[in-house]
């Protein structure tokens, strides 16, 4: 059964951050991405030379919107958290991420 006050998430292609990186425009992404900013949580894999990481957008349905708005001061804001096992920072693939 499906709780309306639970978390809503989207978990791209590990296909996806590749494409993103080699599309400039992002043309070509641009169908992944639809209705993203609707979501809580976005899981985007990237697989770079055999090494896997995983960056995660928190609050993605914040995104755009000023603090200002806000009726609650504890309202989460939106981040970009980068999971690495070698402890890379991943600064270049936020970067790309942003872009969408």
């Amino acid at each position: 059964m499906f709780k309306e006050n639970w978390p809503k998430f989207h978990v791209f292609s590990s296909f996806f951050y590749t494409r993103l990186a080699k599309d400039k425009d992002c043309s070509k992404v641009v169908r992944w991405a639809s209705d993203i900013f609707q979501k809580d949580y976005l899981f985007i894999p990237i697989n770079l030379s055999l090494h896997w990481t995983l960056a995660v957008v928190c609050y993605a349905n914040r995104v755009g919107k000023p603090e200002e708005d806000d009726e609650e001061e504890d309202k989460p804001q939106p981040c970009i958290l980068y999971l690495d096992s070698l402890g890379g920072s991943g600064r270049g693939y936020a970067n790309a991420v942003l872009l969408v």
